[in-house]
């Protein structure tokens, strides 16, 4: 199938037919090439079962490509609007061909798409789509702390606070891998993972948990930081879905002296 032409610019209303056009043969495309319309079934380490159409691995790359420059050539109002049908399908793929089409125009993710981003995460579905979104290659979340770090954080602390689990969860996946290993912004860890230890959502926890162990390798202030949080939080008699995520890199007399911590209440 032939690369979709992109659309012009249709501002941030109701999306133009073109870009409606577009969308129909993303989904076209995705159903062609798994062979068969989207299922529901059961998804991998998520209790609620997802839509998807199942479309190989090698499929995936190709189409990726495909659409890489149509994206990049989308005017942000389309792009958002793109992002914004594909996502509200809570289709698997829908939703990470969306999230490819924004990282397709990230310098165009300014402070003023912040509240257009936040609707966006309503639609996601899934933990893989939200750390697609905020721990992906490249993360966007993290682009935006970049470029933007007074914002995104406020954005990131409002999140925090959310019903929305995904937001939860992306406002602490954020702070994993490289953007933990930087150490610029282990306070800002510490305080939203321990915002989230009561947290009633397994995912969300053990996103907290993921945070604070990648969190460790920002060198030994950061480790000292975190296994006192991770005593605390035993002695508290928090979930151990936190702390055992957070101590897995820990091995002998390091990893048994956290967990011979026993709860006080």
């Amino acid at each position: 199938m032939s690369p979709p032409k992109h659309p012009s610019a249709s501002g941030a209303g109701r999306p133009s037919a073109a870009v409606a056009k577009l969308r129909r043969r993303i989904a076209a495309a995705l159903q062609d090439a798994a062979g068969s319309p989207a299922a529901t079934g059961p998804a991998h380490a998520q209790s609620e079962p997802i839509t998807f159409y199942g479309v190989p691995k090698a499929a995936w790359r190709e189409l990726q490509e495909q659409w890489r420059q149509p994206f990049s050539e989308l005017g942000i109002e389309d792009r958002l609007a793109l992002a914004r049908l594909l996502l509200r399908s809570h289709i698997e793929e829908e939703g990470h061909v969306a999230l490819a089409a924004l990282r397709a125009g990230i310098a165009d993710l300014t402070p003023s798409t912040f509240d257009e981003l936040d609707r966006l995460l309503d639609d996601f579905s899934s933990w893989s789509m939200t750390d697609d979104f905020a721990s992906g290659k490249p993360s966007i979340t993290w682009y935006l702390l970049q470029r933007y770090p007074k914002e995104t954080l406020t954005l990131l602390a409002r999140w925090n606070r959310s019903p929305n689990r995904w937001k939860r969860r992306a406002s602490v996946i954020t702070f994993t891998r490289a953007v933990a290993a930087s150490g610029e912004f282990a306070d800002v860890t510490l305080r939203f993972c321990k915002a989230l230890q009561h947290d009633p959502d397994d995912l969300v926890r053990k996103a907290a948990g993921w945070a604070l162990k990648d969190t460790m390798r920002a060198g030994p202030g950061a480790k000292r930081r975190v296994v006192a949080l991770a005593k605390e939080m035993r002695r508290a008699g928090i979930s151990s879905t936190i702390t055992l995520y957070a101590i897995r890199d820990l091995k002998g007399a390091e990893r048994e002296a956290i967990l011979k911590v026993k709860s006080t209440r």
